[in-house]
C-alpha cells in the first residue's frame, strides 16, 4: 500500500515502487543457549542475513531504495 500525501496534498509523481515475494524456509540446529551454544544454528540468525543481504542491493544515489517491512 503507498503512503498518502502530507496534508491531504494532490500527489502528482511517485518514484516507483515494486512489491515482490520472497519465500525462503530457514531450518535451525537445536542448541541449548547456555551448555552448548557453537553447537547450534539459528533460522532466525539467517533470515535477518537474507533481509540484510537484500537491503543491501538498494543503490540510494541512483534513487532505488528498498524497504523489506
Amino acid at each position: 500500500m503507498l503512503e498518502p500525501t502530507s496534508d491531504g496534498a494532490v500527489k502528482t509523481g511517485r518514484k516507483g515502487v515494486g512489491i515482490f515475494t520472497a519465500t525462503a524456509t530457514a531450518t535451525g540446529v537445536e542448541s541449548h543457549a547456555g551448555l552448548n551454544p557453537t553447537d547450534g544454528a539459528s533460522a532466525i540468525h539467517a533470515l535477518a542475513a537474507f533481509v540484510t543481504e537484500v537491503i543491501g542491493i538498494a543503490e540510494p544515489e541512483r534513487g532505488t531504495t528498498i524497504n523489506v517491512g
